[in-house]
């Protein structure tokens, strides 16, 4: 399922969605979070009054919305899960009509094997031992510096060998690609796990 509270190229990539340039990827995604937005805010708008909602666009503030939520609709959390859910159903049921994604009858991106990322062999070990053994596993288990003896180092060399494969998917519009070529690829280590690649939204902004 979709992450809509992550919502990046590798987010999409993650889920199958490859488009044939970054750009209409990121046109995919900012379309995809403005719906999000107007199928919450209509459930939640359901059955208020006006008073009700000339209040919550008083807000000005993330705190003062959740404040508001909290009280006037406890169950925001469940209603911006299950409208997530439906519209990650009707991506997934229509995706073959979205315009410039292309066709999968290639590998997906999240079942590349880690042993073909190119990575040094204490990153492969630690991989291994935490039982992460592909592209899916790494990006599904969060925060990596959890792993035992996985040093931050190691961290910044897996989202590096990532982003690499990402942008190259992106570049050449293909998810074939042999461990030599991921591992002429591989840029110097950077900081972070997906450096400047995401854009984070909170439940409470979804429902602002």
């Amino acid at each position: 399922m979709i992450n809509f509270m992550k919502l990046n190229r590798t987010e999409l990539l993650h889920n199958g969605l490859i488009f044939e340039t970054v750009e209409e990827a990121e046109l995919f995604a900012q379309i995809v979070l403005e719906e999000l937005e107007v199928r919450i805010g209509a459930e939640i708008s359901n059955g208020l009054d006006c008073l009700k909602l000339a209040e919550l666009d008083a807000c000005t503030t993330q705190a003062e919305s959740q404040a508001w939520l909290e009280k006037n609709r406890p169950d925001y959390r469940e209603i911006v899960k299950a409208q997530s859910a439906t519209l990650d159903q009707k991506i997934m049921a229509l995706r073959e009509r979205i315009p410039g994604l292309i066709a999968q009858d290639r590998r997906d991106f999240g079942d590349w094997p880690i042993e073909e990322l190119g990575l040094g062999i204490r990153s492969l070990n630690c991989l291994k031992r935490a039982g992460l053994k592909t592209v899916r596993d790494i990006l599904s288990y969060g925060d990596l510096s959890r792993i035992r003896n996985l040093s931050r180092s190691c961290v910044e060399e897996i989202g590096t060998a990532i982003n690499s494969l990402t942008d190259k998917i992106y570049s050449e519009g293909n998810c074939e690609y042999s461990e030599e070529e991921f591992e002429a690829e591989i840029a110097s280590l950077e900081a972070g796990m997906f450096p400047g690649d995401e854009c984070e939204y909170s439940e409470e902004e979804f429902a602002e």
